[in-house]
């Protein structure tokens, strides 16, 4: 199966390693926008960092919700969901 861009929703509450999870996405995966879905505006600096960022900001603390807010943002017809403390490898990422 040829991959496709998809969009990737990655809900956070501020893991020290969300910088790393993101360097891996924007490295390993063939994306269209990364979904950021986290909490607090601290997240904005982010957005220079890392092309194709979508940020969100919920008033939502609860994990789970804040992961089904970020499926709303989804335009593609698959989409991955990544933790903010995983680092996806190209190996990872072509499993599917």
């Amino acid at each position: 199966m040829r991959w496709k861009k998809t969009d990737v929703v990655i809900p956070t509450r501020g893991e020290p390693s969300l910088q790393s999870c993101l360097r891996a996405v924007t490295k390993n995966v063939l994306f269209n926008r990364i979904i950021l879905i986290a909490p607090t505006k601290f997240f904005k600096d982010l957005l220079k960092d890392f092309r194709g960022l979508t940020l969100a900001l919920p008033d939502e603390k609860n994990i789970g919700k804040i992961r089904a807010l970020g499926l709303g943002y989804v335009t593609t017809p698959f989409y991955g969901s990544i933790d903010s403390d995983v680092l996806v490898t190209k190996r990872t990422h072509n499993r599917g």
